[in-house]
């Protein structure tokens, strides 16, 4: 059975509640549950105060801030406040707001007051706008059907199909009070050859077909519902995105980039195999960029060799893989040899060798460009096993105590390599000799 309270008990449990004594003390006081005097603070309208603990001083229950209450000018300045103090929980409790709260006003500072004067943020504003767009396309779609909420079920169904390409499932449903699950049923179940639907949809693909042509296949969704638009086809972004995917086309601008780019790759990639094998000096030459690191610098070398003789015609030692010094070696080595015949200049795709400059400069001295296939150094061999031997028998041997007598290994070991290194593949000549033989007259 329930007890009945005095007037004045009710109104003694208020006035503790609203001057902040602990809730235990006031049901201990008072001899009432905690329910009641809950209902009792919400039939009051009372703001709802948050958990005291034990430890908390009862005399700042006083100054204690109504978070509902504070005006837009109020919350601006203690969100100031807020932002510049170093310790976010004790600034928390000292105002008796949950951080949470404080944490919320903060990101969404973006606060503006409406001619009631309700605080509401960006959010809320943006929603409310789309709520209100919304109702602007279910009054549109009431105008444009010939049947009302209350018509037999088929009938508001019949009238919505006519305009899903107008507007949105949620929309039209939400217009005549139809059920989104049971609609799209309907849908699904009378797409068949003859319908209104399908019919409708294969004169947008043409019209969609006909603008994505016109326009150099540059319009996606966007651009093209616009284009559609003006040519009297008022459909929804939904749908044109829906007819562009079955018909399998976007917008050029999505992976032109990456066209362009698969395309200079397939024309770079000439195998050096497809080529003559090149059996004399100065037929093919191939090279290729090697790193070392020197006293925590790394250091490059480029190389460029004939692929028959083996022999280093040229190279360069720089901090950096550029086209400079690419285009140094290159130059060197048509100065020494000036070759007479058809030459082939074969790499892998890096940068430096596939830069306009360089490009150019092998036009200009009537070389064919060979590159290796992307990943595969083995169709590079020959430049491969020299960097290796390179590596093993002279810079990983001995301890550089300086940058000049790294390079003086380097030119010693290069000397080294062309006239007296012997090269199973040469039947044990040093390329110098190798080469000589082709010197001789028959």
């Amino acid at each position: 059975m329930n007890r009945q309270f005095s007037l004045d008990t009710r109104k003694k449990v208020l006035e503790m509640y609203r001057d902040g004594v602990p809730v235990d003390e006031i049901i201990l006081r008072n001899n009432i549950s905690r329910g009641r005097m809950y209902a009792w603070v919400r039939e009051a309208n009372l703001p709802h105060r948050r958990k005291i603990s034990a430890n908390t001083d009862q005399s700042s229950l006083t100054d204690t801030i109504d978070p509902s209450a504070m005006s837009l000018a109020e919350r601006k300045a203690l969100i100031d406040q807020f932002r510049i103090s170093k310790n976010k929980t004790a600034f928390a409790a000292e105002h008796h707001i949950p951080r949470s709260t404080l944490y919320n006003w903060s990101n969404n500072n973006d606060l503006i007051q409406d001619y009631k004067g309700k605080t509401i943020n960006m959010k809320m504003y943006y929603e409310a706008l789309r709520m209100n767009q919304k109702q602007q396309q279910i009054i549109e779609v009431l105008h444009k059907v010939d049947c009302t909420v209350f018509s037999p079920l088929h009938v508001r169904m019949a009238a919505l199909e006519k305009l899903t390409d107008q507007y949105s499932e949620h929309v039209l449903c939400d217009a005549l009070c139809v059920n989104r699950i049971t609609f799209r049923h309907h849908l699904e179940d009378n797409k068949r050859e003859n319908t209104w639907f399908n019919t409708r949809r294969q004169e947008l693909k043409m019209v969609i077909e006909d603008l994505y042509d016109e326009h150099d296949q540059i319009p996606g969704v966007d651009k093209m519902q616009a284009l559609m638009k003006k040519k009297g086809y008022n459909v929804s972004e939904r749908i044109v995105r829906e007819l562009m995917h079955e018909l399998g086309i976007s917008s050029i601008r999505k992976n032109a980039k990456q066209i362009y780019l698969s395309t200079l790759k397939e024309s770079n990639e000439i195998n050096l195999k497809n080529l003559y094998p090149g059996d004399r000096p100065d037929q093919i030459w191939v090279s290729d960029f090697t790193y070392f690191r020197l006293q925590g610098k790394m250091f490059i070398v480029c190389v460029i060799m004939d692929q028959c003789s083996r022999k280093v015609l040229a190279y360069k030692v720089g901090m950096k893989a550029t086209v400079q010094m690419l285009t140094y070696c290159f130059n060197h080595a048509m100065a020494s040899r000036q070759p007479s015949q058809q030459l082939v200049f074969h790499s892998d795709q890096g940068c430096q060798y596939t830069s306009y400059a360089f490009k150019n400069l092998l036009k200009e001295n009537n070389i064919i460009q060979s590159f290796s296939r992307r990943g595969k150094p083995t169709d590079n061999p020959v430049i491969e096993s020299f960097n290796s031997s390179f590596k093993q028998e002279a810079l990983y041997r001995r301890d550089y105590q300086s940058v000049k007598e790294f390079k003086e290994r380097i030119a010693g070991y290069i000397k080294y390599y062309n006239e007296n290194r012997p090269h199973e593949s040469l039947n044990y000549e040093t390329p110098v000799a190798f080469e000589e033989k082709f010197l001789k007259p028959d």
